[in-house]
C-alpha cells in the first residue's frame, strides 16, 4: 500500500504494518503507568509515539535514498514493514567508498535526530506529553542508529564492514562473505543471550517502554550475582532483523 511520495520516492507499507503498529500502541500505552500521562490520554500518546517512531524510520530510509541518488543510483521505493524499513536501491554502488557513504547515511541521521532531541530536551525541559514523547524519541533514534551500526549483514553496519573489506582486498564478493559471517555471529550472540545483550539491549528496550525506574534495581539484583569469570560465553557460529534500511537495514 503506497502512503506517500517524498522527493519522488514512493513509500509503501507492509499489509501487516497496521496490525503490528496497533499492537505497539497497546503495549506502549500499558507501560505509561509511571510517566505521569493521564489514563484517558495514554492510547493517544502511544499512537502519537508509534507514528513519530515510524516517521523517524522513514527519515532514516530517505537518507539512504538521497545519498544513493546523489551518486546516480536509482531508488525504486521505500518499504516500511512492522519492525523497520528498507530502501530498495536498484544498483549496487560501484565503489567501496560510495557503498560506505550510502550505508552510513541512515545511522548517522538517526543519531543526529537523537542528538537534536536531547539538546531540545535540555534547553527547554518540556513537561507533560511533549516531554514524554521527546524523551522516548531520543531513546528510539539512539537505538536505531547504534543497532544499525553493528558490523554484520543485513544491517547498515554490515554494509559498512563490507565496504571496508572491499577497499582492503579489492574483492567485493569476498567482502560480502565476511560481512555475512559477521551477521551470523551477531545473530548467534543475540540468540545465546550474551552479557552484552543483557547489559545494553535489554535495559535500553525496557527504558524505551517506560519501565526503567521500576525495573532497573530488580535487574541489577538478579544480574550481579550471575557475573563472574566463569559466566563468559563465546558465541559459536551462524538475521538479525532490525529497524533497518538502505538495502541493509
Amino acid at each position: 500500500m503506497r502512503i506517500a511520495r517524498p522527493i519522488g520516492i514512493p513509500v509503501f507499507v507492509s499489509p501487516y504494518w497496521f496490525l503490528i503498529a496497533g499492537v505497539f500502541v497497546i503495549l506502549y500505552a500499558n507501560n505509561l503507568d509511571h510517566s505521569g500521562v493521564a489514563a484517558n490520554l495514554r492510547y493517544v500518546v502511544a499512537a502519537a509515539f508509534v507514528v513519530l517512531l515510524y516517521g523517524s524510520v522513514l527519515v532514516h530510509e530517505l537518507s539512504h535514498s538521497v545519498v544513493a541518488r546523489a551518486f546516480g543510483l536509482p531508488v525504486r521505493r521505500i518499504l516500511l514493514y512492522p519492525l523497520g524499513g528498507f530502501s530498495e536501491i536498484e544498483r549496487e554502488p560501484p565503489t567501496p567508498g560510495r557503498e560506505f557513504l550510502v550505508s552510513a547515511a541512515g545511522p548517522l541521521v538517526s543519531l543526529a535526530l537523537a542528538a537534536c532531541g536531547f539538546g531540545l530536551n535540555h534547553l527547554f525541559h518540556p513537561g507533560g506529553i511533549p516531554g514524554v514523547l521527546l524523551s522516548q524519541l531520543v531513546i528510539a533514534n539512539l537505538l536505531v542508529g547504534l543497532f544499525n551500526m553493528l558490523p554484520g549483514l543485513p544491517l547498515d553496519g554490515g554494509r559498512m564492514l563490507r565496504a571496508g573489506v572491499w577497499k582492503l582486498t579489492g574483492r567485493p564478493t569476498s567482502a560480502t562473505v565476511v560481512a555475512a559471517w559477521a551477521g551470523r555471529g551477531l545473530a548467534v550472540a543475540v540468540l545465546l543471550d550474551t552479557t552484552l545483550v543483557r547489559l545494553v539491549l535489554v535495559p535500553a528496550t525496557m527504558k524505551l517502554m517506560g519501565k526503567w525506574n521500576w525495573w532497573m534495581p530488580r535487574f541489577l539484583d538478579r544480574l550481579v550475582p550471575e557475573i563472574d569469570e566463569g559466566d563468559v560465553r563465546v558465541p559459536v557460529a551462524t538475521p538479525a532483523t532490525a529497524l533497518s534500511g538502505g538495502g541493509s537495514g
